[in-house]
């Protein structure tokens, strides 16, 4: 009996000196050990430590744990789990979302990352046990998201980009081939973008005039070539701030599962899925243009209230020179990307030349 407990407390020791969470558990389930920084976990994950030594639930299974996929995960399949079941090393990667955690909007960002794995062990007493590690691997995941986040989308209306736009068109391709529905492509332009370009944004220039002033005496020459630099600063700020706002009313008016992008500097797209007929997508065509429209004219209004404090105000710019064209087109099941958008903005041409005509 000395012996037996000799051992096992030189197992908890082993445990105990892990540089990371480490639990052991017998052949039926029940926990045995955990070592510090296992019981940091524990209560991380809103369980008291001590209270789960009492059971044979793992630290994992009253969350919502998926794969790296984004594919949900019962706790039957979990590394302890199913080395407890066969005797054989078991490992993987699961996400989790904690108690009080955000709705879902990154598989990746909204969730805490660890790499598990469970391997069979022979115990004090002659028994088979398991010993479960847990790897905290959140911090690479959020920066490998981050990363390609950066690599498939526009930093200033935070849509997909045409790279993003072209891998979604690919795998929406193969699926709707599968299920017998249609895909459609909505071409969106904003019109008249240019007419904003010369005009500073009044925000910036008030800002920068202001700091100029208290910083350095008018030099004459110098100081109006400075302000042209800030006014071509304030071009910038003004056509990106039509365009964020654009991008956030596409977001919001668009389908989960479709994809909106921004394919240009004053152009955007839609990939439609799921699509029944040509109505579906004349239906969802009308509801961008609806949506981008007031948009426009909130984007519109608050850069001209922004600039009536500037030191050259936006109020010569006529908001009628501003405007939204969307076409679409359905898209084969063997059209590329480049060719839907060519046809998407043949018809978004057709639509504008119709209703000036008209």
């Amino acid at each position: 009996m000395e012996r037996t407990s000799a051992d096992a407390a030189a197992q908890q020791d082993v445990l105990d000196a892990f540089p990371i969470a480490a639990e052991l558990r017998g052949a039926d389930g029940r926990l045995y050990h955990l070592n510090p920084l296992a019981r940091e976990l524990y209560a991380a994950l809103g369980l008291d430590p001590d209270v789960a030594r009492d059971g044979a639930a793992g630290p994992f299974d009253h969350l919502e744990v998926v794969d790296q996929l984004g594919e949900p995960v019962a706790p039957a399949v979990l590394p302890t789990a199913a080395c407890l079941a066969d005797g054989q090393l078991h490992g993987g990667t699961i996400g989790v979302r904690t108690a009080g955690g955000r709705a879902s909007v990154s598989t990746v960002l909204d969730r805490r990352w660890f790499h598990l794995r469970a391997a069979p062990v022979p115990l004090a007493d002659g028994s088979q046990g398991v010993v479960a590690t847990a790897l905290e691997v959140t911090r690479q995941y959020h920066l490998e998201e981050e990363l390609r986040r950066t690599a498939l989308h526009d930093p200033v209306t935070g849509l997909g980009n045409l790279r993003l736009l072209t891998l979604r068109h690919q795998q929406s391709q193969a699926a709707a081939e599968r299920v017998g529905l249609l895909l459609g492509l909505v071409a969106i332009e904003v019109d008249g973008l240019d007419a904003l370009i010369g005009r500073p944004d009044g925000a910036a220039v008030a800002a920068e005039d202001a700091d100029r002033g208290a910083a350095t005496p008018d030099l004459g020459g110098t100081a109006a070539a400075d302000r042209g630099d800030v006014a071509d600063r304030g071009d910038v700020a003004v056509a990106d701030r039509v365009l964020s706002v654009l991008g956030q009313r596409l977001a919001t008016v668009t389908r989960t599962a479709d994809t909106a992008a921004r394919t240009g500097p004053s152009s955007f797209a839609v990939l439609c899925t799921e699509v029944v007929d040509a109505d579906d997508l004349r239906a969802a065509a009308a509801r961008i243009t609806e949506a981008l429209e007031d948009g426009l004219r909130t984007a519109l209004a608050s850069t001209h209230a922004a600039s009536a404090h500037a030191s050259r105000p936006l109020g010569d710019v006529d908001e009628a020179q501003v405007t939204v064209s969307v076409g679409w087109v359905i898209v084969d099941p063997a059209m590329a990307l480049s060719t839907a958008l060519h046809r998407a903005d043949r018809a978004r041409h057709a639509a504008t030349q119709r209703r000036d005509l008209g």
